[in-house]
């Protein structure tokens, strides 16, 4: 009941919108400051913000899952909102709570729980107070003892006053207490009374940590917060000063549409970081007092950590006259070593002469993305083959959680030995899979809590039921998901639907003991989607009114209509296939589950496929049925990780590509198709300049020389940029004369599907699974060519709807998408990979043209034009939000057709035209990037 309680608040803080924030702290932050305090029973737990109790909550059900006894615990809290005081007593009681004194009022002019001893004051202090809030310090009750180290302004800085409340609340004598607080960044680094409040908390050594988070996790404000962590001042002598200790967490979180998410494995980073104290470069370190003394007690944490990421490193020599810097590679060493990649794996090695730089490799040794797969594959071997040791090691720990005679253990003791095995778990795979050396101990450890967080309930369930009761309890779940529901409005049983049996099957149960089942039904699907597609397309294609065959083509008319003859047959046959394959998934289904048993039962009825499944392990299977279920989990969660690892080494060499793959004398050789005119072809292109340019010192010795470069540069840029302005003109002058029917006899006019095969849109509209299949989108048709030039990444959505062949890109595909989103304008490019295996996305056209009659380049430069695209517009737009230009309706549009002939030779000069667009777009992009680069090492020599 509790649990669905604050699964109701949630929905409602959700629904809230800015209101949400003034009741409701995500679970996620609350347990991570649960996890940062450690409570334990016996102690007195206090939130003066209490909103609808979830810090107290948490902190009970803390000291419950460790094996303690929270019985004996007291919880206190106040707030001023008489709603969230309903809320918060509903949620004490919902979970149990027993002793607990919640009320309502201002907590800082009116304190509900005033110590009148030590004895009174609290272990633990947890709250999230309202950010900026007014007060007014005549208002204040015991003012004297609660601002002792300072007052605010009154006018929206009551934050520290909240915070010296906490401190007053928390216990000072014996090990003292602890207190940790949400806080707005404002307080880190604002004068004025904040400053002398924070210096006097920190000559008293009050602070024990700065934990910044990231932006946009709590309700009604987007602005990022920290988490102070404080205790009582213990009268400790200069000497004994602790060092403060600064997490930067601002980039742990998921990106989600509404909110940023805090997930377990960035919870773990930050709390086991917090309790071992350690420094983590680019996340957290220890500042002493003296250096927060220096900067003027300013807590701003990038002061003392800063994670943001370095710029990408640019060298001009390497730009210019080729090669890769070597110390762009040493930077890399720790990717590259645990890999066991050296660098002659990816680079040749240059003479002595010139040792401060490689070169890649030549083009039939240069690494691809499966080449770089395959170095990388020994490593991620090892890891896994560590793995699967590690789990059967571990897996006799687990079985253990399921005694033989559960009565013998307390519910206690079951969950302390829960909670150690957790532990026992992230140490112990930190440590094996750490051996290896390509993941680090955070993303191990973080791998393991958030697998934890996933299955707690079920290893609960093993814990108390044993194997045998936990698969029960998994195959009543999948019986419910799948019996007749009662329908709220009508009060009669309503049978599942399709997705909803569907979404039942998926259950981690079914995969354990029926795999059998999910393989025929998937295979039976994927037959019917098959023939459901085969069905559709032949359909259009009969619907469609007839094309025409070349004029005097009578074998061409004779076969089309033979072909149309033919498809009412063919049409009758694919839905007469289609039905039985859809009755096949219906008998695998009707055969699984069926409600049993039946009323009233039926002699010699056997029961359901999925609990004749069930029925048909033994004790050893269950074991091994849950067992390899939660391995499953864990498993898929390293492989993301391994995964993500090899995308930063090909990412690291496809940025390594990206800047010095091809260099500027290289573009200048393949404009002028000399080495000697390199120089001469450009005014800003003197040997000195480049000498100059390549020499970083020089630079910084005369700034005015580099700001002539600079100029030259921008010159430079401005005449490219004009050249590929002529190359567009020289393009469409090639083009005119073939449109122009009145100036060519052999131009014809013809509707589209008298010269195009087909014409489809994508059936990808979502990232599926890693299939390997590239995705073009719209956004990807920037060049008229097509290609996958150099490394071959993964970087593209990846589809596992594919079951098609025709679904994928063939050479001389011409792709069309809208360039607006009032489909007035189109981009349009020819398809040339030849070795990569591509599909294209759902606003993306693929057309395939008849290449006896049409060639794609021609195609593709005629769908460019203006008043083609007008044409597109007026006759083939779509009602379709999603695809703005109809396929068929397209074919509709009719083509100015010149001779095969006059299209080869267009071919042929659009080739040369596209072969100097490519460099001379190369050239501007390097051009800009030198550029770029001078002007940033300009400016970083200013601030020198």
């Amino acid at each position: 009941m509790g649990a669905a309680y604050e699964y109701l608040i949630k929905e409602f803080a959700d629904t809230a919108g800015r209101k949400g924030g003034e009741f409701y702290t995500p679970r996620a932050v609350v347990r991570m400051m649960v996890e940062l305090l450690r409570p334990q029973q016996g102690m007195r737990i206090y939130d003066p913000c209490v909103g609808s109790g979830g810090m107290l909550v948490h902190a009970k059900e803390y000291v419950e899952e460790h094996g303690g006894d929270s019985s004996d615990m007291f919880f206190a809290g106040q707030d001023a909102n008489s709603g969230s005081w309903v809320m918060a007593t509903m949620n004490m009681v919902l979970h149990g709570v027993r002793r607990f004194d919640l009320r309502i009022g201002d907590t800082l002019a009116e304190p509900a729980h005033v110590p009148a001893s030590d004895a009174d004051r609290f272990d633990g202090v947890l709250s999230n107070p309202p950010f900026s809030m007014d007060y007014t310090l005549g208002d204040l009750a015991h003012a004297a003892q609660r601002t002792t180290y300072g007052v605010t302004s009154e006018r929206g800085k009551a934050d520290l006053m909240f915070l010296q409340h906490m401190l007053w609340q928390t216990r000072r004598e014996g090990h003292g207490g602890t207190a940790i607080t949400v806080m707005p960044h404002g307080v880190l680094f604002r004068g004025g009374g904040e400053q002398e409040i924070r210096t006097k908390l920190l000559d008293e050594g009050a602070i024990e940590a700065v934990i910044g988070l990231a932006p946009n996790l709590f309700h009604g404000t987007g602005i990022p917060a920290c988490v102070l962590v404080l205790r009582p001042p213990r009268g400790r002598s200069a000497a004994e000063e602790k060092p403060v200790l600064f997490i930067n967490a601002g980039r742990e979180y998921r990106k989600e549409p509404a909110q940023n998410v805090l997930l377990p494995e960035h919870a773990e980073k930050i709390t086991s970081t917090f309790h071992a104290r350690a420094e983590v470069p680019g996340f957290s370190r220890l500042v002493t007092r003296e250096e927060l003394r220096e900067n003027a007690d300013n807590l701003s944490i990038r002061r003392y950590v800063d994670n943001t990421p370095l710029p990408e490193p640019q060298d001009v020599r390497a730009h210019l006259v080729g090669g890769v810097p070597r110390a762009e590679i040493e930077a890399k060493k720790e990717l590259l070593d645990a890999y066991g990649v050296v660098l002659s794996d990816l680079f040749a090695e240059r003479d002595l002469a010139d040792p401060k730089y490689v070169d890649f490799l030549p083009e039939g040794r240069r690494p691809d993305a499966a080449r770089l797969a395959d170095l990388a594959r020994p490593r991620e071997d090892e890891l896994r083959a560590a793995f699967g040791e590690w789990w059967d090691e571990q897996a006799r720990q687990l079985a253990e959680t399921a005694p033989e005679h559960p009565a013998d253990l307390t519910s206690s003791e079951r969950r302390a030995a829960l909670m150690a095995l957790r532990g026992s778990l992230i140490d112990s795979f930190v440590e094996r899979l750490g051996e290896v050396g390509l993941l680090d101990r955070y993303a191990l450890a973080g791998a393991v809590a958030a697998w934890w967080h996933e299955v707690k309930y079920d290893l609960q369930a093993v814990s108390e039921n044993g194997f045998a009761g936990t698969l029960d309890g998994w195959v009543e779940n999948v019986d419910t998901l799948l019996a007749p529901e009662q329908d709220l409005m009508t009060r009669q049983l309503r049978k599942r639907s399709g997705a909803e049996r569907r979404q039942a099957y998926q259950h981690k149960v079914v995969a354990a003991i029926a795999p059998e089942f999910l393989e025929e039904l998937a295979a039976a699907d994927a037959r019917d989607a098959e023939l459901g597609e085969s069905w559709a397309e032949l359909r259009a294609e009969t619907e469609a009114p007839e094309g025409g065959a070349a004029e005097g083509d009578d074998a061409a008319a004779h076969e089309e209509a033979a072909l149309r003859a033919e498809r009412p047959t063919v049409l009758a046959t694919l839905k007469r296939e289609r039905q039985k394959a859809a009755k096949a998934a219906k008998r695998l289904e009707a055969a699984f589950w069926f409600p049993w048993p039946s009323d009233p039962p039926r002699a010699g009825e056997k029961p359901p496929g999925l609990f004749r499944a069930r029925a048909a392990l033994d004790a050893e299977g269950e074991r091994r049925a849950v067992t390899e279920t939660l391995r499953k989990g864990l498993e898929d969660r390293l492989d993301a990780l391994v995964r993500e690892r090899r995308q930063e080494l090909l990412r690291s060499y496809e940025s390594w590509w990206a800047k010095y793959g091809l260099s500027f004398r290289e573009i200048e050789q393949q404009l002028t198709g000399t080495a000697e005119s390199t120089f001469a072809s450009n005014p800003w292109s003197q040997q000195s300049a480049w000498d100059l340019m390549a020499d970083r010192a020089s630079m910084m010795d005369d700034r005015d020389v580099v700001a002539g470069l600079v100029h030259l540069l921008i010159d430079a840029e401005k005449s490219v940029e004009g050249e590929l302005a002529k190359l567009d003109v020289d393009e469409l002058m090639l083009l005119l004369p073939l449109v122009d029917s009145g100036a060519s006899g052999r131009t014809q006019r013809c509707p589209l599907r008298e010269v195009v095969r087909s014409a489809r849109t994508g059936g990808v509209h979502r990232l599926g699974d890693r299939s390997g299949v590239l995705v073009v989108r719209a956004a990807d048709l920037t060049d008229r060519e097509l290609t996958l030039p150099g490394p071959r990444s993964e970087r593209a959505g990846l589809s596992s709807r594919i079951r098609r062949g025709d679904e994928m890109l063939s050479p001389e595909d011409v792709l069309l998408a809208a360039a607006d989103a009032g489909g007035r304008t189109f981009r349009a490019a020819v398809w040339r990979d030849r070795q990569a295996q591509a599909t294209h996305g759902g606003s993306v056209i693929r057309l395939r043209p008849d290449t006896s009659r049409l060639t794609a380049d021609y195609l593709a430069a005629w769908l460019m034009l203006p008043a083609v695209q007008k044409r597109i517009h007026a006759v083939a737009r779509s009602v379709d939000s999603l695809h703005v230009v109809h396929p068929s309706r397209l074919l509709d549009v009719d083509i100015e057709l010149p001779g095969r002939a006059e299209q080869e030779v267009f071919a042929q000069g659009l080739a040369a035209l596209t072969g100097e667009r490519r460099v001379r777009s190369a050239q501007l992009a390097k051009l800009h990037r030198v550029k770029e680069t001078l002007m940033n090492n300009l400016t970083q020599s200013g601030r020198e």
